[in-house]
């Protein structure tokens, strides 16, 4: 049986909505949705590189919030590992043609 999270509560859990401005039922953030016929897809972060004061001030922390990256607990994670490994066998950079080339062909070598 699957449990939505986002329709039942779950005790483990402790959720915050995320990715709104304002009140959920008043979501400012929603004039995206809007005005999404006129944007292209990808995000051009140059746009905001000036004046060059505002970016870390202002448009970075705008952005991520818009993002929705969620915010960490700052407490020591609970879990224990075996083993932790700090070095990949392979790290593909890239998504692009030779990126996917790179990561299909890694397995044959």
């Amino acid at each position: 049986m699957t449990v939505r999270a986002t329709r039942s509560p779950c005790a483990a859990i402790e959720a915050r909505s995320q990715n709104h401005a304002g009140s959920l039922e008043r979501d400012l953030l929603a004039v995206n949705d809007l005005m999404s016929p006129f944007f292209a897809a990808g995000f051009y972060y140059k746009t905001f590189m000036w004046p060059a004061a505002f970016w870390e001030k202002l448009y970075e922390p705008m952005i991520r919030r818009a993002a929705g990256l969620g915010t960490l607990s700052g407490l020591p994670d609970p879990d224990a590992y075996g083993r932790g490994y700090l070095h990949p066998d392979l790290l593909v950079i890239g998504g692009g043609a030779a990126g996917l080339a790179a990561a299909l062909a890694a397995p044959r070598a």
